[in-house]
């Protein structure tokens, strides 16, 4: 991992919030990071909601964030996946 790599996962993790857009519909989340590092960004989300369908569906989306107090502005895309590893909520 590069420098700027490790920094910007250093900053994510102080990002409080966010736009997760998904086919021109925008969504704010809060992006979860976990304790093994494992280079996901999590989102947190109820089933039935739009969001959980975006995911069951692995749509391809665009997560934009401008937190100054963390030092982040920009996005990252990505695709969506559904997990329901208690684990990985727990942590």
């Amino acid at each position: 991992m590069t420098d700027f790599e490790k920094e910007f996962w250093k900053r994510l993790a102080n990002v409080k919030a966010g736009l997760m857009d998904v086919e021109g519909r925008l969504f704010p989340m809060t992006p979860n990071l976990t304790q093994d590092d494992d280079g996901a960004i999590w989102f947190i989300t109820a089933k039935g909601t739009d969001a959980a369908d975006a995911a069951t569906a692995r749509k391809d989306i665009r997560f934009a964030m401008a937190d100054n107090s963390a030092g982040l502005h920009g996005y990252v895309n990505g695709e969506l996946s559904v997990s329901d590893d208690k684990d990985k909520l727990n942590q």
